[in-house]
């Protein structure tokens, strides 16, 4: 199986997302076939990627809801998954992890 995610960003008081999200491809863990997806309450960041010529700028939050959508084909099947991150305060990440 095939896995695509899009997080999209959600400023504090926005009732949708902005339509900017960040399109991250990735695959499983092939001999176990896991992939690794944050839950729902659990804070991301994501760093800013420059991929030939599309840049993105990082960002930070805590997942508000996760969305599945499974497609098959013939060959394979396809995994789209989009997960929304709600703003959270900058002084947040270093209550969580000491760097």
């Amino acid at each position: 199986m095939k896995y695509e995610i899009d997080y999209q960003y959600r400023p504090r008081g926005q009732a949708r997302p902005r339509d900017d999200g960040n399109l991250v491809p990735f695959g499983s863990l092939e001999l176990a076939n896991v992939v690794l997806l944050p839950n729902v309450g659990d804070y991301v960041y994501i760093g800013a990627t420059d991929h030939t010529g599309y840049r993105t700028e990082s960002i930070m939050g805590r997942v508000a809801s996760r969305y599945f959508r499974y497609q098959e084909t013939e060959t394979e099947t396809f995994c789209h998954v989009n997960l929304v991150l709600d703003e959270c305060e900058e002084e947040k990440s270093a209550e969580l992890v000491k760097e």
